[in-house]
C-alpha cells in the first residue's frame, strides 16, 4: 500500500510538470501542436492510473490473504481453547455424575436402614411399654396388702414402729384386742427425714391378709382418725405411676366430695361414680 501511494505522488508530480511544459510550449509553439501534446499527456496519465490500479489490486489481494491467515489462526486457536474447556467441563460433569450416583446409593441405603431402624424402634417401644405395664402391675400386686398412713409426726413411733402401728390401729380404729393384724413390715417411706416438723414422711404398713387391710381402710375412712391433734389419712400403697394417674382425678374428686357424691377409684387408676340411679 505504501508503494501505491508513492506511485500516485510521482504521477501527480509528472502530470504537473507536463502541464507546465505544455503551457511553455504553447507560448513558444504554434497552436496546431497543442492537441498532440495534450493527447500524449492524457495517455501517459491513463497508463499511470492503470498501473496504480494494478498495484492497488495486488496489494489489496496480499492484504486480504494475510488477514485471512491471521483470522484463520485466531479461530483455530479459539476452537482449540474451547475444545479444551469443553473437555475439562465434560470430565468435571462425569466426576460429579459418579459422585452423585454414589451419593444416591448411600442415601438409598440409609433410607432403607432408617426404615428398618424405625420399625425396630417402634417394636422396641411397644415391647418396652408392655414390659413397663407388667412391671407396674407386678409392683402393684406386691403392694396389694400394704397401706400408707399420712400425718403421723416424725419420731412419734419411738423405738419400735411395729408396736406403735399395732397399738395405733387397735386403739384409734377400736379394733378387737383379739384381732391379730399380722403386720409383716412397718416403716417410714424412703428419703431423708424432713427438717421441718410440720411435714413428715408417710408410714408404709404391710399386712399378711388382704381382708385385714380392707377392714383397716374401711374403718379408718368411716371414723376419720386424728392423732396428737393432727388429721391422719389412710390410703392404698400404689406404685408411683398409678399415683401420678390418680392425681389427674384430684379436682374431680374435690368437686364430688363438695357435692357429697359417692365415688370410688378402683385399681389401677379408674373412677367409679355412684349416682342415685346407680354406678
Amino acid at each position: 500500500m505504501s508503494g501505491a501511494k508513492a506511485k500516485k505522488g510521482l504521477i501527480k508530480q509528472k502530470t504537473t510538470e507536463e502541464s507546465n511544459q505544455t503551457v511553455n510550449d504553447n507560448d513558444n509553439s504554434p497552436s496546431e501542436n497543442e492537441g498532440a501534446e495534450t493527447l500524449r499527456a492524457v495517455r501517459a496519465l491513463s497508463k499511470d492510473i492503470s498501473d496504480l490500479k494494478t498495484e492497488l489490486r495486488k496489494e489489496f489481494s496480499q492484504f486480504k490473504e494475510e488477514f485471512r491467515e491471521v483470522i484463520k489462526t485466531e479461530v483455530e486457536k479459539l476452537k482449540t481453547d474451547i475444545n479444551q474447556k469443553l473437555q475439562d467441563i465434560a470430565r468435571d460433569i462425569q466426576s460429579h455424575s459418579t459422585r452423585l450416583g454414589e451419593t444416591e446409593e448411600r442415601i438409598t441405603g440409609l433410607e432403607s436402614e432408617n426404615f428398618e431402624l424405625k420399625d425396630a424402634l417402634f417394636h422396641a417401644l411397644k415391647e418396652q411399654k408392655t414390659i413397663q405395664g407388667k412391671i407396674v402391675d407386678l409392683e402393684g400386686r406386691s403392694r396389694r396388702n400394704s397401706i400408707r398412713i399420712y400425718g403421723i409426726k416424725e419420731g412419734a413411733e419411738g423405738s419400735s414402729m411395729f408396736k406403735f402401728i399395732n397399738g395405733l390401729l387397735k386403739t384409734e380404729l377400736s379394733l378387737s384386742d383379739d384381732l391379730d393384724l399380722q403386720i409383716q413390715r412397718a416403716h417410714r417411706s424412703l428419703g431423708p427425714r424432713p427438717q421441718n416438723d410440720a411435714t413428715s414422711r408417710s408410714i408404709i404398713v404391710n399386712l399378711l391378709q388382704y381382708s385385714t387391710k380392707d377392714l383397716v381402710l374401711r374403718t379408718a375412712w368411716a371414723k376419720g382418725i386424728r392423732y396428737e391433734d393432727r388429721p391422719v389419712f389412710f390410703a392404698h400403697d400404689f406404685p408411683a405411676e398409678i399415683n401420678a394417674k390418680l392425681k389427674e382425678y384430684k379436682e374431680v374428686k374435690r368437686v364430688l366430695k363438695e357435692n357429697k357424691i359417692r365415688f370410688q377409684t378402683p385399681y389401677p387408676a379408674k373412677m367409679r361414680i355412684h349416682w342415685e340411679t346407680g354406678p
